[in-house]
């Protein structure tokens, strides 16, 4: 048995037929960094097999066995190998993300499903900082791509802008923020609504979209930008309502963990995950928040909750069913570790202990480490993975090169 071909999530294997016809092949491999073990089978007539959704510079060992009847009682092997995963391979983009916005930064992107409406299902929405210099101001503002995502790369850059809808940074202090920081976007199934999670020097506070799932205009009357202190208020036109908070620490770039792949619209079921940026007293890492249907609790220290030490810009992804990666930054470094619902408890929802170790996390290779990031499978699956993030000329965009 050999590897024919690697990247960071396959491995295609090859092996020489037996000497006698086998009712069926059996596998059996086990992943070295304690995740779960698979078993599957191929048909008689098989000599390669494709092995997917592998976890990257990862060692996996790969048992083969000859059934030799139906119940596979009567086996021969196994023939064993041990073979490698590819740490990812990104590498920027030359495209311009926002042609006409040169400033911009701290980007969150999604691709809109039907439910979305004929003029939207299918494109990709980025939310955006206009940053300073903008003649639009600091604040929120969002870019659609032109056309349907596919999976060319070229089909999730050269956005444009939104003109009519947005944030704009207070002039004068809300109650819940001076700014708007980083922010993620979460379409709701229950209200037909986008959900913003959004971060100003304190605690995370959500604003529900006033445009249905376009999740593009958060002013409760008519299309308009938010940009009045008032207006940010319990009781004003774009009402903030914080989520989560923890004292004296400041709490940046919450992500909702869901199915995404499966289905763009969040349930909001009980036992979501969420991660997100700590800042407290000197310390610097990421927690994990977990929703009970109604609200949202920080796992751990309520004053400082860390869980990831040193982990900068948590951005997960979805991988497929209960499966996600983490991307950050520790130091000058670009890594990933993985989770694994079900690991330890309900498979339907991610626990702590599904999570890899900090120590597990696989380094990445990357041509420049971009900062407020975040990550995106834009056709749901893994052919095209992109990061959308702050890089040394603006914002900018990477793809994996090794999916």
């Amino acid at each position: 048995m050999a590897v024919l071909a690697s990247s960071s999530s396959t491995v295609q294997l090859v092996w020489d037929a037996p000497g006698f016809t086998p009712n069926r092949y059996e596998w059996e491999l086990t992943d070295h960094a304690g995740g779960d073990n698979l078993t599957d089978s191929s048909a008689a007539f098989a000599v390669d097999r494709d092995f997917d959704g592998l976890k990257s510079g990862t060692r996996y060992t790969i048992d083969l066995y000859a059934c030799r009847d139906s119940a596979c009682d009567k086996r021969s092997g196994p023939i064993t190998i041990d073979v490698v995963t590819e740490a990812e391979r990104w590498v920027k983009h030359e495209g311009a993300v926002i042609p006409d916005e040169p400033n911009a930064r701290q980007p969150y992107a999604m691709v809109y499903g039907e439910e979305a409406g004929p003029e939207l299902a299918g494109k990709l929405v980025l939310y955006y900082d206009p940053g300073p210099g903008s003649t639009w101001g600091s604040g929120l503002r969002t870019a659609l791509s032109t056309g349907s995502v596919s999976r060319d790369a070229s089909s999730v850059v050269g956005l444009v802008p939104v003109p009519d809808a947005g944030l704009l940074d207070p002039n004068t202090p809300a109650d819940l923020f001076s700014e708007i920081g980083t922010v993620s976007a979460v379409p709701l199934a229950a209200t037909s609504t986008v959900r913003l999670i959004a971060d100003g020097g304190g605690p995370l506070f959500s604003m529900d979209s006033g445009d249905l799932l376009a999740g593009q205009d958060f002013h409760t009357g008519t299309r308009t930008v938010c940009d009045l202190p008032g207006h940010y208020e319990a009781d004003g036109a774009c009402p903030a309502t914080p989520i989560l908070q923890a004292d004296g620490a400041h709490l940046h770039q919450g992500r909702v963990m869901w199915r995404q792949q499966s289905n763009w619209l969040w349930d909001q079921a009980a036992g979501t995950s969420m991660t997100f940026e700590v800042l407290c007293g000197g310390e610097q890492g990421t927690g994990i928040a977990t929703y009970d249907g109604e609200t949202w609790t920080a796992e751990g220290d309520a004053a400082c909750p860390i869980h990831f030490p040193a982990m900068a810009d948590p951005s997960p992804v979805h991988t497929g069913l209960a499966n996600y990666k983490l991307y950050f930054r520790e130091g000058d470094s670009l890594k990933v570790l993985y989770a694994s619902g079900g690991r330890t408890g309900d498979v339907n929802t991610l626990d702590l202990g599904d999570w890899e170790s900090m120590d597990q996390a696989r380094d990445v290779t990357i041509d420049e480490l971009p900062t407020d990031f975040s990550v995106l499978w834009p056709a749901a699956d893994a052919e095209l993975q992109v990061i959308y993030g702050d890089g040394a000329d603006g914002l900018g965009m990477w793809v994996l090169e090794n999916p």
